[in-house]
């Protein structure tokens, strides 16, 4: 059984403990040994989990290069930090705020 899988299940039993009202530390500290996590690791899993439907890992976003982008990019003759300054103000211009990759 891969080892995120087998944390998932370890989260997802002590959430069950946890509706039920049963939950204690000592099973919250046993999980985060078997797994090799630390204890803080084990109650931030357990707060996601009923909140935000998850029990496990949470996945990265991923940064695509796209060709506009690259093309940003040869025009600044490679200065990602122009692009983004760019990008921010393309976003503040249309009411997006300050969300830019």
């Amino acid at each position: 059984m891969p080892v995120a899988l087998a944390r998932q299940q370890a989260v997802e039993r002590l959430l069950d403990l946890d509706a039920r009202g049963e939950l204690a530390t000592g099973h919250v500290r046993l999980v985060a040994d078997v797994v090799g996590v630390s204890l803080r690791t084990v109650w931030r899993r357990l707060a996601a989990g009923p909140c935000r439907g998850r029990t496990g890992t949470r996945q990265r976003e991923c940064f695509t290069l796209t060709p506009q982008l690259h093309a940003r990019l040869v025009l600044w003759r490679g200065n990602a930090a122009a692009v983004h300054r760019e990008l921010l103000a393309e976003a503040r211009t249309c009411g997006l705020g300050t969300t830019a990759p």
